[in-house]
């Protein structure tokens, strides 16, 4: 009974740790809530397949049942404080599952042990950069990883007299948690893996897996069933627009969607990025900085343990109450998955976001290493507190735990539109890489979105341009506006009148369009939005932003007859840079579009930008960076332009 009170006491307090962790650690307006996490709960039951194109670029029309709660939220209007304290516990539950898998693979012979086993687990979860950037947040990555988590614990504690039934349940789980975010797709076979590793009789295996299989598939279509079946119906590609070298969408190049940037470029990288991440290096395996050492510690203490399992067998510890070589099979089972997951991990996207379920099961199964190495020993505890030490101090000193930190106003996003906004639909055309999409549930419900100059720039002659084209056609004079970050243009911040030559409109010049003269209406967000604060040369640093809050632009625009393409010396050159780094630029020969007094290719693969501008050149990964010089345009012409392929970043003084 004092076991059972304890287990309760320490999982219900991990469960509660989570609301003023969040809350202290800020609220987090990131680029990604911005560019698509509201439009997709908002887009979730609300049809907008006919009005709307790609207005959240490629991530528009992922799987959006995820992002719904956070959106209803937001739209009841819930103070910002108590959105946060949800989500937060929400994501709280992985360290919930967490701390009873711990209790599946660590023996706690002593309630001391049980004691300092369960609170170790709990604090290496939360010490986990990956996990405590999205605490609180719009991300869903931490949300999803639930199902799966849930699922590897109930396998872990499965056995041959449990019967079919939690096998089911678990591949239930796991097909639902693929179906919330596809990139979970990897750990069924991972789970498969570690059911092989699992003490179990081959016909039990076999079962196993027929049973896994059909429920996994059964959870994912339950959940994104209907979602593929009207993208599907839309545009000819269920997964639209991934996978659609595969598909053939009319809608989007013939091209798979692969970033390259998280991905391992030897054999070397595959082998040690187990031990690079516990690095504070940006952008190594996810956008910010996250070192952890869990992995690193799990690599050696697992080949300890492997050299420890080459002797003879030795007889469980007395007082374990366990079945010792029951609990130690169920730990190296749990390796298997983390192992099987890393290989899939690596091939698909190296994106530590995406590792989410690991990076929470790594927490109980260092505990359980620890334990198992050195649990009979003096060792045991300095062992343990050193790793909490190390992982602590490297968290709190080395990791970024916000992307775009905010303080906690009364609501999570104050959009304040324009009567004229609200009141009258028009078709949006954004310009950013940062689509805005977020501003859609606060305009009028007819009002159409369409990123034009995101991470796939449309145009004529590309695909998508004829849907755009019966859009622009389904609206009047005044009904097409031009949506982008508030810039430095104008001397009148709040109705900014920008000329009609202005550089700002040579981007969708193309689409036959152009300003009609009038002042520009202005959408006021209370809060600092990352991303959205643009310079007028975004080759250069953005300018610092007022802690006072971030503005839109909304320009009406009007048809014209001209059009304003790039010069054919730029194009050339464009492709013979693509043509000395293909991988560096994927996929190649996309369309070149105007950014001010720049010319600009985007590559959705490679996540790179390339410009033109001045007879120079430069290139840099969309998410930040310092451009990289490639020299000037004659020199390309003239054959002696150089480039280093393998470049990624440039060195800076600080």
């Amino acid at each position: 009974m004092q076991r059972q009170f304890i287990e309760r006491a320490i999982t219900f307090a991990a469960l509660v740790s989570a609301v003023p962790i969040a809350l202290f650690l800020g609220k987090d307006l990131n680029w990604d809530f911005q560019n698509y996490h509201l439009y997709a709960g908002f887009s979730a039951f609300n049809a907008r397949w006919q009005q709307d194109f790609m207005p959240g670029s490629i991530q528009s029309y992922l799987v959006p049942y995820a992002h719904v709660p956070l959106y209803w939220m937001v739209r009841a209007g819930m103070p910002a404080i108590g959105i946060g304290a949800v989500l937060a516990l929400l994501h709280a539950l992985n360290v919930v599952l967490a701390v009873g898998i711990a209790r599946t693979i660590c023996p706690s012979p002593t309630r001391r042990r049980l004691v300092l086993t369960l609170m170790a687990t709990a604090a290496l979860v939360y010490l986990t950069p990956v996990y405590l950037n999205e605490l609180g947040t719009s991300f869903i990555d931490v949300s999803s990883s639930v199902p799966i988590v849930a699922a590897v614990a109930l396998l872990l504690r499965s056995s041959d007299a449990s019967g079919w039934r939690t096998t089911v349940f678990a591949g239930f789980l796991l097909g639902v948690g693929a179906a919330l975010k596809l990139t979970n797709l990897i750990f069924i076979p991972a789970a498969v893996a570690m059911c092989l590793a699992l003490p179990r009789a081959w016909r039990v295996h076999w079962a196993t897996l027929v049973h896994l299989g059909w429920s996994s598939l059964a959870g994912y279509l339950l959940i994104a069933g209907y979602w593929h079946y009207m993208a599907w119906s839309q545009f000819g590609n269920p997964f639209f627009p991934f996978f659609n070298a595969l598909f053939h969408s009319p809608e989007f190049p013939l091209v798979e969607i692969r970033h390259q940037r998280f991905l391992p470029e030897s054999l070397t990288d595959y082998l040690t990025r187990w031990f690079q991440i516990a690095m504070p290096v940006r952008d190594l395996y996810t956008e910010t900085t996250a070192p952890d050492v869990r992995l690193a510690a799990i690599g050696i203490l697992s080949g300890i343990m492997g050299l420890r399992l080459l002797r003879p067998p030795q007889a469980a510890r007395s007082g374990q109450g366990h079945d010792a070589n029951e609990i130690r099979r169920r730990l190296i089972a749990a390796l298997v998955f983390i192992a099987a997951a890393y290989m899939f991990w690596m091939a698909t996207s190296g994106n530590g976001r995406y590792f989410m379920p690991v990076l929470v099961i790594a927490a109980p199964v260092l505990v359980a290493l620890i334990d198992s190495l050195f649990g009979a020993t003096r060792a045991h505890l300095p062992v343990l507190l050193s790793v909490l030490a190390v992982q602590g101090v490297q968290t709190v000193i080395g990791a970024d735990l916000r992307w775009n930190p905010n303080p906690w106003r009364q609501q999570w996003i104050d959009v304040r539109a324009p009567a004229a906004l609200v009141t009258r639909p028009h078709l949006y055309l954004s310009i950013d890489m940062q689509s805005s999409s977020f501003l859609a549930p606060f305009v009028h419900p007819q009002s159409g979105f369409v990123n034009v100059g995101g991470q796939y720039a449309i145009g004529p002659g590309t695909p998508g341009f004829d849907r755009l084209q019966r859009l622009l056609m389904e609206r009047g004079d005044g009904e097409i506006v031009l949506l982008m970050a508030a810039r430095e243009d104008a001397s009148d911040v709040t109705h900014p009148m920008l000329a009609p030559d202005n550089p700002l409109f040579r981007s969708v010049a193309r689409f036959g369009l152009e300003s009609d003269g009038r002042s520009c209406e202005v959408v006021e967000v209370g809060d600092v939005l990352g991303g959205v604060s643009q310079h007028k040369d975004r080759t250069q640093t953005p300018p610092k932003r007022s802690d006072s809050g971030s503005a839109l632009w909304v320009c009406s625009l009007r048809r014209a007859s001209t059009t304003f393409n790039p010069p054919k010396s730029i194009e050339r050159v464009f492709n013979m840079i693509e043509q000395a780094c293909p991988q560096r630029f994927a996929p190649g020969h996309q369309l070149t579009v105007p950014s001010y007094n720049t010319w600009m290719r985007t590559y959705v693969g490679s996540d790179v930008m390339l410009w033109a501008g001045n007879d120079h050149l430069w290139y840099r990964p969309w998410n930040g960076g310092e451009p990289i010089p490639l020299g000037t345009i004659d020199a390309w012409l003239s054959g002696h332009g150089q480039i280093d392929c393998a470049q990624k970043f440039i060195a800076v003084q600080h």
